[in-house]
């Protein structure tokens, strides 16, 4: 399970309660304001060439209702990433494939929000961390996010 820290210096601080800081404040007020018409979540981070979906949480897993739905749409945008060469993502349950972590914002769009979908994208890595991926490689990534979006979007 992820660790969060109390020092809000830290990568991992989790703050002092829900929407206790101001950037999760400010994405809390565009999500209820499109609440209604929220079908398609997607929270992008690096790295590990995953699409995952709801819910994190737990463990053993808590799947979202349309998890079928998730699936297969995670896999529609897989296709569409190697089909321009890109890596093969994994597509799964965070918390079945990563780790168990909670206050993901896929999960709130999905739980609390009612996105009809959410995932965190974990797109490729590198560098000497895997976090800090080469200036030589930011447009074959894009291009290849491009393509999970554009496939999301198209058939969400």
């Amino acid at each position: 399970m992820w660790e969060f820290s109390s020092n809000a210096c830290s990568d991992s601080y989790a703050g002092t309660a829900a929407f206790s800081e101001l950037e999760t404040q400010a994405l809390n007020r565009v999500m209820q304001q499109y609440a209604s018409s929220m079908v398609l979540y997607l929270a992008v981070h690096t790295y590990g060439d995953m699409i995952l979906y709801p819910y994190g949480y737990a463990w053993p897993f808590i799947p979202v209702s349309n998890q079928a739905a998730h699936i297969a749409l995670g896999e529609q945008a897989r296709s569409a990433v190697t089909a321009v060469g890109g890596p093969l993502y994994v597509v799964g349950n965070s918390a079945e494939i990563l780790y168990t972590a909670t206050g993901c914002s896929d999960d709130y769009a999905a739980g609390v929000i009612g996105s009809r979908f959410a995932f965190t994208l974990e797109l490729t890595g590198g560098g000497s961390t895997g976090f800090d991926l080469p200036a030589s490689q930011i447009m074959a990534v894009a291009s290849q996010t491009f393509q999970i979006f554009r496939t999301m979007a198209n058939n969400a």
